[in-house]
């Protein structure tokens, strides 16, 4: 559906993409998992600095590419998920970005990286919200493809701290998904690694086995969209 608020007031109200924990903003909404998470991170910490280093040591001017979810969350917090049928009132309402390549790109951003993403949004209120967000945190949304009459992904995440867990209700956009001839090979091609989640399958998979001839390393989020032959025979 469409929102009636305007942008700005959209904007106000938004938080920012939480590099801290790139799957989920933990520290603000899951006090019990971030606290968990505190006692391991330090067992991941070094592992993902010496990555990010390496990764630096490549052409200062060549980005890592992007391709998947850009997303706004609306996530609020309740104090257990409800049965069928009922009202359920929320507290604590967050407006942020999300998405599993956008929120990667804005760590990596933070870290100092060159980014570029290459997704879909729509041309109503959320889509520019996403877009100002991005440019915000210094992604290059050269990539972005505004599909005009169309809504943009859009999540409402109901979140229960006592449990550390969240349940995420989400519409992916509803514009014709990304398609290879939407990429911009001469970006790519000149990228220090390619990033998907693969849920834009057919312009992933295209992606995968360019930037793999390339020499380009290729790194895909660990969630499951389907049929995963395809990406194992495009990994290197």
């Amino acid at each position: 559906m469409r929102l009636g608020a305007s942008t700005n007031a959209l904007s106000n109200r938004m938080v920012n993409f939480d590099a801290r924990c790139i799957f989920f903003p933990a520290s603000r909404i899951f006090p019990l998992f971030w606290g968990i998470l505190r006692v391991w991170w330090p067992l991941f910490q070094a592992p993902c600095q010496r990555h990010v280093q390496a990764l630096s040591k490549l052409n200062s001017n060549s980005p890592i590419f992007g391709l998947g979810q850009c997303s706004l969350d609306y996530i609020g917090m309740i104090p257990a998920y409800p049965p069928p049928d009922v009202k359920c009132e929320f507290t604590n309402m967050h407006i942020q970005g999300g998405g599993p390549v956008a929120n990667a790109l804005v760590a990596l951003s933070r870290w100092g990286l060159p980014c570029y993403i290459a997704a879909v949004v729509g041309d109503d209120a959320f889509g520019k919200t996403i877009v100002d967000s991005l440019r915000e945190e210094g992604i290059d949304t050269g990539g972005l493809v505004t599909r005009i009459g169309h809504l943009s992904q859009f999540a409402f995440i109901a979140a229960e701290p006592d449990m550390a867990r969240r349940t995420i209700f989400w519409q992916r956009p509803t514009g014709m998904p990304l398609q290879p001839a939407d990429l911009d090979l001469e970006v790519l091609l000149k990228s220090r690694a390619l990033y998907t989640d693969g849920l834009l399958t057919e312009a992933s998979i295209f992606a995968c086995r360019k930037a793999k001839e390339a020499g380009i390393p290729v790194h895909r989020s660990a969630r499951r969209w389907g049929d995963e032959r395809e990406f194992l025979h495009t990994m290197n």
